[in-house]
């Protein structure tokens, strides 16, 4: 549209109206939309008649003349602009009022930038005569057009990427300046920081601002320099590290050298690393730039580098170690600490917090170990360690670069540090001799007074139920034949009581330890910790050495062992059975009528149920008797030997004392246990055995002392001599063929001095308690049926397996496992697992090999006292329980 056309000049009275109505008129011919031309004139109806008639005319010839411009496709879409007449200006414009459309004010705003590349808002009104928002409006329009040049609205201005590139390229920094803050730009074109500084990186990088980089110093400053000033600063750079004498850090450095941080330390690295520079740079290797707090890199120079290295090769080689710390101070980090040392002396060994030298520290320790071993006692390391050598550091020398080198028995030995990080070495031979030497003497002293506080404290009420036991019972001939309930309680009620026993006083321990170590205790006095029976250690206090190596070494070998509580608790229990079987005997000779009755009673019922579980575990050895079978049981005898003594003397002891009792004899002169073996319940001789749970039987020694001078004799002479001569005779016969083991006396000297024992005879004990027992006691030995026999192996593996079920402890998981493992694959009921039984099992064909490995895993660790595996002990719980064994059972693998 020409100029001529797109400006509409009205005259001051223009259709006999002022100025002032047709800008009135006009308006509210914008707002109604009547210089839309898509939209017809509107009839307006109203009292205004004569501005309708105003607004169709104007209309129509606005319109007409748009249609006259020579581009014929030009938009429809004409929007007027009116212009708003500003006060100063006195209403009017050279008396004339003018409109413009949208897109010849856009056209004129692009010339208007491409002339002077920029240009205000508030210019913009002026020259155009226009509203602010209408300016603003357009100009956005103008943004979106077809520009030579992109245009910016950047705040109250408008500019284009032409004005920019001729702005940046007369403002850089010249040969002789260098330099020159973004910041100081930004303000000479008062522009956003930001903006400039995006327009500039975008210049740089294009590569229209040649030799000019863009640089951030450490406190933020971003600036432009010049491709001469970085080269200038990095010779300063290096001027100023050439010929330090003193470590710089780079707090110093960045602020005598204005340069990116990053660049300074990418620098020294480099001219480090080609040695360039002959000193290092120390640094924190997290760090790459520095912000408001400096880096604490810090640059060492080539002098005082050797000096330190000097420092810490002397110290090293004066005591033979040197801590990471100690290097630090000095001025080396670690990683150069380890390479200087490790140059100077190859026997060098760095360990966590330090470097030792293996030839200065390893050979005192290694003598000071092997003459520790060799004595069976202990060694304070401390004074063979450096002082601040960490424990952690102590620990690994000691089994990386000593242990490693000496015999495997230095490891049993157990390694102690104290609270103030003192170390302590205890030889195997050391806590051997004590547990075997102290503890069991220690155990069997607490055993007899724990068992006579128990028995003293509860003699009334065991009087008073042992009265009411034998009124109810004596009414009932079938009093023995409780049920298994019942049994299974007592067993519980046994189990929580041994609960209460305790365990032998740390302090009791320590005493004895202290006496038969001396050396020991001296060092544990400087702790100020007496050794006395009331003293406050115990058991479960904290492991941490605060009093003393003494009880350290104590809570580490026995506090945490299984073992140790398991003996103690034994040993109670065996102690309780022998008190009491000392009381009930020596009541005896007194004891009423009724009482008497019940213990006849009792023993008659029991006497049954003895020769049945004596006949069945007779099997199992009687079996190995078959000649054929030789061949496949190398150690029959000691299974022969193991009968004898456990079961068979069982037998004949209860046979024994219920002879003392009912001819009269002091029950007192005889013992059947030995001190450090005694009963794991009490099986009085009159007791009903439990045949159906029974897992082990106690061995038996016979043993007598006589009422004067308490000097050991004969017990089987003294059998003869206190009880009729038929019953003594028999009775001592029946010791003989169990064996020497099971009697004093029983030894048989030999030709070279040495001593043996008299053997045992199976087939000649069955058939003489077969011959005996009507004239010992009065009751015939009691033969078992196959009946009875079925019914008896049958209840017993179901209560084994019901115990096995709830079974928690591993040692009463394998045994219980090995013994239904062995009836179920063997045919044979057996108590106590020993270690023939164990490779008899094994041996049978019908087991898979990797069920056998399985077995002799757990039962070597059970054996020995060993932890047993986890994983192997739910294997053999899961084969005990197995009430199929096809599954695990061998069918080509052997």
């Amino acid at each position: 549209m020409s100029s001529e056309h797109q400006q509409i000049t009205l005259e001051g009275n223009h259709n006999g109206i002022s100025t002032e109505s047709l800008m009135e008129l006009l308006n509210k011919m914008v707002v109604r939309g009547y210089f839309y031309p898509t939209k017809a004139a509107k009839q307006v109806t109203h009292c205004d008649e004569e501005y309708d008639v105003l607004q169709a005319k104007t209309m129509q010839y606005i319109y007409s003349s748009s249609r006259k411009e020579e581009d014929s496709s030009a938009s429809d879409n004409i929007r007027i602009i009116l212009p708003q007449m500003p006060s100063e200006c006195g209403g009017r414009k050279n008396d004339l009022l003018f409109v413009m459309t949208k897109e010849h004010l856009a056209h004129e705003i692009q010339k208007c930038i491409e002339e002077s590349g920029r240009i205000s808002f508030t210019d913009l009104c002026k020259k155009f005569n226009f509203s602010l928002q209408d300016i603003q409006m357009t100009t956005r329009i103008v943004v979106t057009m077809k520009n030579k040049y992109p245009i910016h609205i950047v705040g109250n201005d408008v500019l284009n990427e032409k004005y920019l590139d001729d702005y940046f390229r007369g403002q850089v920094p010249s040969v002789t300046e260098e330099k020159k803050p973004i910041a100081d730009i930004a303000q000479d074109m008062s522009l956003p920081l930001q903006f400039v500084t995006s327009a500039l990186t975008k210049r740089i990088q294009n590569g229209l601002l040649v030799g000019i980089k863009f640089m951030t110093l450490w406190d933020g400053t971003k600036q432009i320099v010049t491709q001469q000033y970085e080269e200038k600063m990095f010779h300063l750079l290096e001027d100023l590290l050439q010929n330090a004498q003193e470590p710089i850090s780079m707090a110093n450095i960045v602020n005598d050298i204005p340069l990116e941080p990053s660049a300074i330390l990418n620098y020294i690295r480099t001219q480090c690393g080609n040695h360039h520079l002959g000193g290092y740079l120390q640094e924190d290797s997290s760090s790459c730039v520095l912000v408001a707090n400096p880096l604490s890199a810090v640059y060492v120079p080539r002098s005082y580098k050797k000096r330190q290295e000097e420092e810490v090769v002397s110290f090293f080689r004066a005591t033979g170690y040197i801590t990471f710390d100690k290097c630090e101070q000095i001025g080396l980090s670690k990683k150069n600490s380890i390479e200087i040392i490790s140059m100077d002396n190859p026997q060098a060994v760095t360990l966590n917090k330090c470097i030792v030298c293996r030839s200065t520290i390893e050979p005192p320790i290694r003598s000071a170990l092997e003459e520790c071993m060799a004595l069976d006692t202990f060694l304070d390391l401390s004074s063979y360690f450096p002082e601040k050598m960490s424990v952690s550091d102590c620990v690994t020398f000691l089994k990386d670069y000593v242990f490693c080198e000496m015999d495997d028995s230095v490891l049993l030995g157990c390694l102690i540090f104290l609270v103030d990080k003192e170390p302590f070495y205890f030889s195997h031979g050391m806590i051997k001799n004590v547990s075997t030497k102290l503890l069991q003497s220690l155990i069997v002293d607490f055993a007899k007074q724990k068992a006579k506080q128990i028995v003293e404290g509860s003699s009334e009420s065991v009087s008073a139920d042992h009265d009411h036991e034998i009124a109810h019972k004596s009414n009932n001939r079938k009093f023995g034949k409780g049920s298994l309930k019942k049994k299974r309680m007592k067993k519980d009620a046994l189990c929580d009581k041994a609960v209460s026993y305790g365990i032998v006083p740390l302090v009791t321990i320590a005493k004895a330890v202290a006496q038969e170590y001396p050396d020991l205790a001296e060092i544990q006095a400087g702790y100020d910790i007496p050794l006395e029976d009331g003293h406050i250690p115990q058991w479960n206090d904290e492991l941490d050495g605060s009093d003393g190596p003494l009880y350290s070494f104590c809570r580490h070998v026995f506090g945490t062992s299984v073992k140790f509580q398991e003996d103690c608790t034994k040993a109670v229990e065996a102690e309780i059975a022998r008190v009491k079987a000392i009381k009930i005997g020596a009541s005896i000779q007194s004891c009423s009528t009724t009482n008497a009755a019940y213990i006849e009673a009792s023993f008659e019922n029991a006497f049954k149920s003895a020769c049945h579980f004596l006949q069945i575990m007779a099997k199992y050895p009687k079996s190995l008797l078959n000649p054929d079978q030789e061949q496949n049981h190398r150690g029959k005898e000691e299974i022969m030997d193991w009968f004898l003594n456990t079961c068979a003397a069982d037998f004949t002891r209860r046979l024994t004392e219920y002879a003392l009792f009912k001819y009269g004899v002091q029950p007192t002169l005889f013992s059947f246990y030995h001190d450090q073996d005694m009963p794991l319940e009490s099986d009085y001789f009159y007791s009903e055995i439990d045949t159906f749970t029974k897992r082990n039987f106690s061995r038996i020694f016979l043993s007598c002392r006589t009422d004067k001078d308490s000097t050991k004799c004969n017990p089987l002479q003294k059998l003869r001599d206190v009880l009729p001569a038929d019953k003594g005779a028999n009775l001592a016969q029946m010791w003989i063929l169990c064996g020497g083991q099971a009697y004093s006396g029983g030894e048989i000297p030999m030709a070279d001095g040495s001593r043996t024992f008299s053997p045992g005879n199976l087939e000649k004990f069955l058939n003489h308690i077969q011959e005996t027992c009507l004239s010992i006691c009065g009751i015939p030995y009691k033969i078992l049926d196959k009946k009875i026999e079925k019914q008896i192996l049958t209840a017993r593996r179901k209560e084994l397996t019901s115990q096995l079920e709830h079974a928690a402890s591993p040692n009463d998981i394998v045994e219980l496992s090995f013994i239904l493992l062995f009836q179920k694959l063997k045919g044979f009921a057996i108590c106590n697992i020993t270690e023939f039984a164990i490779d008899d099992l094994c041996c049978e064909k019908k087991i898979a090999i990797a069920v056998v490995e399985v077995l002799q895993k757990v039962t070597q660790s059970f054996m020995q006292g060993n932890e047993i595996d986890a994983t192997a002990l739910k294997s053999v719980k899961e084969l005990g329980l197995c009430k199929d064994l096809s599954g695990y059972c061998a069918q080509s693998v052997r």
